[in-house]
């Protein structure tokens, strides 16, 4: 993914929000012999990588094609041929492999294209490549926080240049919030246990070129009866 730039013309259909997260959290976690629970950070963290970006930024790859061809494992290497000739800038191109089997990879390993793997946690999302332009990746834009919110939360700013905000607050000794996790179902939870609110927020926008080429290519297996084979030949190149 690439940095925001004002100067180019974006699909307004194709806009993707990606959020943080506020969660709860044992008091017991953090204080144990006066000492701080450390990688509370850490947890939230992977939480919204694995639920949110590496879920919601591959898919947007789905949404945004503008070709999808499905090749048997057998010919993908012809079918990426056909992408490039001698007017290509090789170096421009870009092929991005989510969730690749390593019998597919192993074709790969024997050819001369260089595919950038990538995991995804969307499960449909299996042995699919996408080829684009690099200047045709998605940009990023983001987005200051609502005032209200980063008041409401005590919100400190962490990183200025990724809009990014963090908070840790007992809620015992915050009754507004309390307040809001009893009326959405949690009631029963904090009277078991004093509990830790922990907020790791900011608000990206992904955004994709209106004038772009992505080209899904979905590597299927005869056996599998996945669908019938793409003319591959009829792929234009770059």
């Amino acid at each position: 993914m690439l940095n925001y730039d004002k100067n180019i013309i974006y699909d307004k259909n194709l806009k993707l929000v990606i959020n943080g997260t506020i969660n709860l959290m044992s008091k017991s976690a953090f204080v144990n012999g006066d000492i701080p629970f450390l990688d509370f950070d850490k947890v939230l963290a992977n939480s919204i990588k694995t639920n949110s970006i590496n879920r919601f930024v591959p898919s947007s790859f789905t949404a945004a094609r503008t070709e999808r061809y499905l090749i048997y494992k057998e010919n993908i290497l012809n079918a990426l041929s056909n992408l490039f000739n001698n007017e290509t800038k090789k170096e421009d191109i870009i092929i991005i492999g989510f969730n690749i089997n390593y019998r597919i990879k192993e074709i790969f390993e024997k050819s001369d294209f260089n595919i950038s793997y990538k995991y995804s946690s969307h499960r449909f999302l299996k042995d699919i490549l996408f080829v684009l332009n690099k200047k045709d990746l998605p940009r990023i834009y983001k987005k200051d926080l609502n005032k209200d919110e980063v008041k409401k939360h005590k919100l400190n700013d962490i990183s200025d240049e990724l809009k990014l905000y963090s908070s840790v607050l007992e809620l015992n000794k915050h009754s507004e919030l309390k307040l809001d996790w009893i009326n959405a179902g949690y009631e029963e939870d904090l009277n078991n246990e004093p509990k830790i609110q922990v907020a790791l927020l900011f608000t990206w926008l992904l955004l994709w070129r209106k004038d772009r080429r992505i080209v899904q290519i979905k590597i299927s297996d005869p056996s599998l009866e996945q669908g019938i084979e793409s003319d591959f030949k009829k792929i234009s190149p770059f």
